[in-house]
């Protein structure tokens, strides 16, 4: 699996899900989240390796651990 995909799963299984009460909205979101990776896979990993894709998914891991994003 990729970064960019585990990255953004982590983030709205455990930080963003648990807010919501519309199982519907959880339920779409989640498989676009999964289409995307799908189509990752099928771009030869080329949506991960996109740089400013990349960075956007470092900078939401590091806000989401509390540490300062640069």
């Amino acid at each position: 699996m990729s970064y960019v995909y585990d990255t953004m799963r982590r983030v709205w299984d455990d930080q963003i899900v648990p807010k919501l009460d519309d199982d519907e909205l959880v339920f779409r979101f989640g498989a676009l989240i999964d289409a995307m990776h799908s189509a990752n896979h099928r771009l030869d990993d080329g949506i991960n390796k996109d740089r400013e894709v990349d960075v956007a998914a470092r900078k939401l891991e590091q806000y989401v651990a509390g540490r300062r994003v640069v």
